[in-house]
């Protein structure tokens, strides 16, 4: 497959050439997750982290359940230092792990880092999303 191929050309040294076979398979596939997962984990491998960002963003659209793409936003996030982003896709991971006391506690920083940083429009985003998340009842 492509995802592999591209894997295979990072591997190699060629990362350039991972992207662009990527890059060049999406129009086809704008919503195939294999590919856009690639893609997101070859961005952080080669240090884009803005890039990563906005793909693993992407990610969390299509699979917004998804624990592990959180947790790979969280780390871009992260690395890119957009900390109020990490905090909340922590907390999205937690969440949908069955973690929801933790879930809550990450979602409180990422409140706090929105406030801090003076916006205020992701706050109340992050507020309500934590509302949200405390009036669902726990699986586990």
């Amino acid at each position: 497959t492509i995802a592999l191929r591209a894997q295979a050309l990072q591997a190699t040294g060629q990362p350039e050439l991972a992207l662009k076979a990527i890059r060049d398979a999406l129009p086809f596939s704008p919503t195939d997750y294999n590919l856009l997962f690639t893609r997101a984990n070859l961005l952080r491998a080669q240090n884009k982290a803005a890039d990563a960002v906005l793909a693993w963003r992407r990610l969390t659209e299509l699979r917004p359940t998804e624990p592990a793409v959180w947790q790979a936003l969280g780390s871009a996030a992260a690395a890119n230092q957009q900390t109020a982003l990490a905090y909340r896709a922590n907390a999205e991971a937690l969440f949908y792990r069955g973690q929801h006391a933790q879930a809550l506690q990450q979602m409180e920083q990422a409140i706090r880092q929105a406030g801090a940083s003076g916006d205020f429009q992701q706050e109340a985003a992050l507020k309500q999303r934590q509302q949200m998340m405390a009036n669902t009842p726990s699986r586990f």
